[in-house]
């Protein structure tokens, strides 16, 4: 999970308010997601950058979240490939709502026996 917390302490540099930088926070937000989502997919490899969304949705663990899960990893690749704008309420409400979910789902996996 180590990566996951590092990517989501990346955020404390960007400017939300800056439409210049604050596609970043979007990425930064989906690789923190990735990596908690493979913390549970792939335990001894959770850096492969495997598949999971070909079976985040099957997972038994996991299906719970990945709505959100979808959700953010499309918004990714708009601001990343097709450069679509976000604004800090955007940034905000994926924090919120899908980053959070995704975030305490798979916290709460890990502290099954």
């Amino acid at each position: 999970l180590r990566r996951a917390q590092d990517n989501e302490s990346l955020l404390a540099g960007i400017d939300f308010a800056d439409p210049a930088t604050n596609h970043w926070a979007i990425v930064a937000l989906f690789y923190s997601a990735l990596h908690y989502v493979e913390a549970v997919l792939f335990p001894e490899h959770a850096d492969s950058h495997r598949q999971p969304n070909t079976i985040l949705g099957q997972h038994p663990l996991l299906r719970a979240i990945y709505p959100e899960y979808s959700a953010l990893y499309k918004l990714s690749q708009q601001v990343r490939y097709e450069l679509f704008p976000v604004s800090r309420v955007d940034i905000e409400q994926v924090l919120a709502i899908e980053f959070a979910h995704i975030k305490s789902h798979v916290q709460s996996l890990s502290q099954l026996p």
